[in-house]
């Protein structure tokens, strides 16, 4: 049973935007600022004694993680393809879990490459910011 493109790319759209919430950029860059900040004040001894290493990648993909707790959820994505295709096969429900499952990890890097980035940009700019402050 072939299905309109419109109506399963509405599908998809709906199923992934449902595990990332509503992470649109300002949110992104909302959360970004929250985790530098926490990362400043974690380190502002050694900030002061201008000991800072930004931490790592993977340190602050961690941290990301964490806080968004984000998740696919293959069950929910199953059930809702089968409620939107009632006549498909548990092998074409599944076919199209696997393919949604990709979709969900490209924009989870997406998002955290964006995250990161962001976070490394307001670290940087916090930093200069306490260094002008100690040397006035």
């Amino acid at each position: 049973m072939q299905m309109g493109k419109n109506k399963k790319f509405e599908m998809e759209r709906n199923i992934i935007e449902r595990c990332f919430g509503n992470l649109e950029v300002n949110a992104l860059n909302a959360f970004a600022h929250s985790c530098a900040k926490l990362i400043v004040k974690e380190s502002s001894e050694k900030i002061a004694s201008g000991d800072f290493e930004m931490p790592s990648n993977s340190d602050m993909e961690e941290m990301i993680d964490k806080a968004l707790e984000w998740d696919f959820d293959e069950d929910k994505a199953a059930a809702e393809i089968k409620r939107n295709y009632p006549a498909w096969s548990e092998a074409q429900v599944y076919d199209e879990v696997d393919k949604l499952v990709d979709i969900y990890e490209d924009e989870r890097s997406s998002h955290l490459e964006s995250i990161i980035k962001a976070t490394v940009l307001e670290c940087q700019n916090m930093v200069k910011e306490l260094q002008k402050k100690s040397e006035a």
